[in-house]
């Protein structure tokens, strides 16, 4: 059994819970857990063939439920409601999702609309595949400016339709063409293996 020394000199990740601490380290392609009163005794929980970095226990214990304004109506925000605290007091943060921008006036102040597409660059990634777009106007800070094209197997080429608003990828895992529009809604396949979709 490795010592702790050996783990804690390698050690990317820690999250613990109870009376466990679970770590991942750069020596290898485990999860261990490391009993807190007892590191002598780690034991390797998961093992596969890719390297696990990131490691994050999730419990009910780990989320108590605290008052705050957000578990009435969203905390008023239409999309996503972030509470905070503030000298001691709940109060709400609203955000929106990526492809969209809280609006700037007082009235509207907590109601999301899309972001504006000026110059923007798309770009695919793998593991997991998904489309992104992000601003490159000279003034504006680089965020997400669409929503994201997400569940892909191995997106390739894309291209982006002004007029319609579609943004049309291809996905060379899946052997299609998909589309979606850069508000995330009308998303669907739109030639699969050779045959346009009905």
């Amino acid at each position: 059994m490795k010592s702790l020394n050996f783990i804690s000199n390698n050690l990317i990740r820690i999250s613990t819970f109870e009376d466990y601490m679970y770590v991942t380290n750069v020596d290898g392609s485990n999860i261990l857990a490391i009993p807190k009163h007892n590191v002598s005794s780690s034991k390797s929980i998961k093992s596969n063939k890719t390297h696990p970095y990131s490691i994050r226990v999730y419990h009910r214990q780990k989320q108590p439920d605290v008052n705050h304004s957000c578990t009435v109506e969203n905390g008023q925000c239409e999309q996503i409601c972030i509470p905070l605290f503030k000298q001691g007091v709940p109060i709400p943060k609203c955000r929106c999702q990526s492809g969209f921008k809280l609006a700037k006036s007082f009235s509207q102040g907590k109601k999301c609309i899309p972001a504006k597409q000026g110059q923007f660059l798309l770009y695919g990634r793998g593991h997991p595949g998904a489309i992104k777009g992000i601003s490159i106007e000279p003034s504006s800070k680089q965020e997400d400016v669409m929503a994201p094209i997400l569940g892909l197997g191995r997106p390739i080429a894309m291209d982006y339709d002004a007029h319609s608003q579609f943004i049309y990828y291809t996905d060379a895992q899946r052997f299609l063409i998909g589309r979606q529009k850069v508000d995330g809604t009308q998303k669907e396949v739109y030639l699969e293996k050779g045959k346009k979709s009905t």
